[in-house]
């Protein structure tokens, strides 16, 4: 919505609701990252941590190496 600035009105349309739930997604979802990725931002998971979520298998081909996936960007369909 913010980069490509629809209507909430499209937004309704495109995913078959109403105008006023696309609105009220919209900003419950901006609350929820809001809550949850601005803290990592500001206060980064340490090695350790990423190393807790990463899997086995992934350290095996890949040890020492820490990495967090942006999926962000992909376009929607």
């Amino acid at each position: 919505r913010t980069w490509r600035r629809i209507p909430f009105e499209d937004l309704g349309i495109l995913f078959g609701v109403s105008h006023t739930s696309a609105s009220n997604y919209y900003y419950e979802m901006v609350d929820v990252f809001h809550e949850t990725l601005v803290p990592r931002l500001l206060y980064p998971l340490s090695g350790s941590e990423i190393d807790a979520m990463t899997p086995a298998d992934f350290k095996e081909d890949l040890p020492g190496a820490r990495l967090i996936f942006d999926g962000t960007g992909f376009k929607m369909k």
